[in-house]
């Protein structure tokens, strides 16, 4: 008694062969879909794994939606510096503006995950395990004003 410590079950090589064939061959590393089998990898790992991939895919194809506006900076600081123009006053206003493309791009992403977390966490019936912002906080549930939707809780 008390030998083993914990255990681990074994991999399904039939599933783990199917995942394989779906999401871990070379050709996909060229795709740019970032397409990814998160429903098998639930079925597989459970929703905590799914999420943590889900959160991986989705990050990765907002970041590429930085890809031109930063590549844009990129051609007029070259140009900048290239030129001898400004130097200073040019960088700082690139450097402005692309601060501004982050904070409008982190609020869309930020967006655009809450839908997805809402859709996984409906399509796999995660609604009543996920905790509310303050569980302390109690209110009135009521239609939110923002989105007709929603609900939110009033005090």
């Amino acid at each position: 008694e008390g030998f083993v410590v914990d255990w681990y079950p074994v991999h399904n090589r039939r599933r783990m062969t199917e995942l394989k064939h779906m999401w871990g061959r070379w050709g996909l590393v060229f795709d740019l879909s970032f397409a990814q089998p998160i429903h098998h990898l639930r079925h597989y790992f459970g929703s905590r794994v799914a999420f943590v991939f889900a959160w991986t895919g989705f990050y990765a194809k907002a970041l590429t939606a930085l890809l031109l506006p930063a590549l844009v900076c990129l051609g007029f600081m070259i140009g900048t510096w290239a030129l001898d123009y400004h130097k200073n006053l040019t960088l700082e206003i690139l450097q402005l503006g692309f601060a501004a493309v982050i904070i409008v791009w982190a609020r869309m992403a930020y967006l655009r995950w809450a839908q997805e977390c809402k859709y996984f966490c409906t399509a796999w019936n995660l609604t009543d395990s996920v905790p509310p912002t303050r569980p302390g906080y109690r209110g009135e549930l009521v239609v939110s004003e923002l989105n007709a939707n929603d609900t939110e809780l009033r005090g």
